[in-house]
């Protein structure tokens, strides 16, 4: 094959793989400017429902129990109930890297290679389970499908919230928990609500 032969080859192998690397970027900007557009349109439909929820206790002045599977102890009431709901919570992950490098052996020129490993830990959100939250005049509890968690509303030492997510942190336990897929305003404000008419 001649030289010009080898160098257009060349050319149009590079042109396909650019070709392809931009494919595979667009189709990721793509998808990522999808998955916000999906997300503002939960964020709007949970900020709607929190403000007819909220409308709706202002005008009876008053929280209403709602039906629910969660077998509740004598005094306890279920007010809140979100189905797909997902649990994240921080779990050390362990990295190993390996390198490799030479050094001299005596004035003889010859290098020997030697290998060096380094292990580091870091702190990641996992996933954990799916499954139900309940708010009941007691506690906030997840029955997952492979863990379940039970934090007593008294417990709660903080509580952030968005339109589609709750971060919780509690006494009797060292790092918070996430849940994902629940209407985080509406369970932030009956959860202030409950802990209030407890007191």
């Amino acid at each position: 094959m001649s030289t010009f032969h080898m160098f257009g080859m060349y050319w149009i192998v590079t042109g396909i793989i650019v070709l392809v690397c931009l494919v595979w970027y667009l189709i990721g900007v793509l998808k990522d400017q999808e998955s916000k557009r999906l997300q503002r349109l939960i964020d709007k439909k949970n900020n709607r429902l929190f403000l007819e929820w909220k409308t709706g206790i202002e005008a009876s002045n008053q929280i209403i129990p709602v039906a629910s599977d969660l077998l509740l102890a004598k005094g306890e009431e279920c007010y809140h109930v979100e189905n797909m709901v997902t649990l994240l919570e921080v779990k050390s992950v362990r990295y190993s890297s390996h390198s490799f490098g030479s050094m001299p052996v005596g004035g003889s020129g010859i290098r020997v290679g030697r290998g060096f490993s380094k292990s580091e830990s870091k702190d990641e959100w996992r996933i954990i389970a799916t499954g139900k939250l309940y708010v009941t005049n007691r506690q906030i509890y997840f029955d997952g499908d492979k863990q379940d968690r039970k934090i007593p509303l008294d417990k709660i030492a903080t509580l952030k919230a968005d339109y589609s997510a709750i971060e919780v942190s509690s006494d009797n336990r060292q790092k918070s928990m996430i849940f994902q897929g629940v209407n985080g305003q509406i369970v932030r404000q009956l959860v202030q609500i409950l802990r209030d008419e407890s007191m």
